[in-house]
């Protein structure tokens, strides 16, 4: 059953868009966040992007607490962020009308990038 709340499993992906859930944070580290959805308890790991850290998008996180703080700690974060874009590419096909509105709105205040534009 899909959840009310973060749209699990369905919903891989919450761009920055004003209906993000009131997630629970888990963790915060190198840049990316951790947090769980208050209903569901599904995890979503999340990096925020500029102008000002303020654009986050958040993929869903299938593995442990344990293991997200293991990779992040590991090279920085680096294989954990390369691994969270690899998300949002693979499933930016799922995304709505609404997300895609969103991040269009996040490239105008960001000269032309986000996470979709940049190599």
């Amino acid at each position: 059953m899909t959840c009310k709340t973060c749209g699990n499993p369905e919903r891989k992906i919450w761009p920055p868009v004003s209906q993000v859930p009131k997630f629970k944070g888990l963790g915060s580290e190198n840049w990316m966040l951790l947090v769980e959805c208050p209903e569901c308890g599904n995890f979503w790991a999340g990096v925020p992007y500029e102008p000002y850290a303020s654009f986050v998008y958040y993929v869903t996180w299938d593995k442990s607490i344990e293991q997200w703080k293991l990779e992040i700690g590991q090279k920085d974060g680096s294989n954990l962020h390369a691994w969270h874009k690899k998300q949002l590419l693979m499933y930016k096909n799922t995304l709505t009308d609404n997300d895609m509105e969103s991040i269009q709105h996040h490239r105008e205040r960001n000269y032309g990038r986000d996470p979709y534009t940049e190599a």
